[in-house]
């Protein structure tokens, strides 16, 4: 039996495939991109992309783009493509600054804005940690919490998704687990 199953980068791989074959308007389908491009380690997640393009022959970033409508595709492409060092070390002027442009992205209800996809994207998962502190220390409420009231549909429960998988992905799983 244990030899019928796939390694962990076999699996993710076609796990998104599938979710992503799915549909352009399932955004609940996103949670294995979104856990894959978050929760992953930088080798982890550039093994997957490699097998993905054996087992499929195309890239994960074409079948994103042809399967996944326009609001999302910036954002899966750009998470799924870029190699986070995973590091501990923290810029809290960085930090504090990508706070400021995120806020100022919600507040004028832009969550598409190429500002919000590169700091989500480039940013390794400790730099975006202190980003999300600041943000609540400076503005006192929590990014999700802010990115909810901004009102903007589908795209801010994706990027509410992304931002508890890096903050907390034990908290992403128990809820997907309860959906």
């Amino acid at each position: 039996m244990i030899l019928w199953m796939n390694e962990g980068a076999e699996r993710d791989a076609i796990f998104v495939h599938n979710a992503l074959k799915k549909g352009k308007t399932k955004v609940n389908k996103l949670h294995v991109s979104l856990e894959l491009a978050c929760v992953s380690s930088p080798n982890h997640q550039m093994a997957v992309r490699q097998i993905y393009c054996t087992l499929f022959q195309c890239s994960l970033e074409e079948d994103i783009t042809s399967n996944i409508s326009t609001p999302f595709q910036k954002l899966l492409v750009g998470l799924v493509s870029s190699y986070r060092h995973d590091r501990g070390l923290v810029d809290l002027n960085l930090a504090k600054s990508e706070a400021a442009k995120l806020h100022e992205a919600i507040e004028m209800k832009q969550l598409d804005t190429d500002n919000v996809v590169w700091i989500l994207s480039t940013r390794n998962l400790f730099q975006l940690r202190a980003t999300f502190g600041c943000y609540k220390k400076s503005y006192k409420v929590a990014i999700d919490q802010a990115i909810s009231s901004s009102g903007n549909g589908d795209l801010d429960s994706v990027l509410q998704a992304v931002i508890l998988c890096i903050e907390s992905p034990e908290k992403h799983f128990a809820e997907v687990m309860v959906e």
